[in-house]
């Protein structure tokens, strides 16, 4: 999958504390590739990068992801649904 310039990363890092697989989870989880960019291209284009980089590296990284975040309510609840699914 082609990055959009300026994405290091972070969205599916975040996605991961969270319990996803973005990518190789889409289909499974109901994510088209455009989806997925759509993710990426929010993520790049963030201001907050740097804080969000050392949250990421808190072992305890709790408010993830945080509230200046764009994709927060759509990774969240693909982690709450993916989480249900899994009970």
């Amino acid at each position: 999958m082609k990055r959009p310039p300026g994405y290091d990363g972070l969205m599916e890092r975040m996605a991961r504390e969270l319990g996803l697989e973005i990518i190789p989870d889409r289909a499974a989880i109901g994510l088209s590739q455009q989806d997925i960019t759509r993710l990426m291209q929010r993520c790049a284009a963030c201001s907050e990068a740097e804080d969000c980089r050392k949250r990421l590296g808190r072992p305890e990284a709790q408010d993830l992801p945080p509230a200046y975040c764009s994709n927060r309510k759509l990774l969240v609840f693909l982690a709450r649904r993916l989480a249900e699914e899994g009970d």
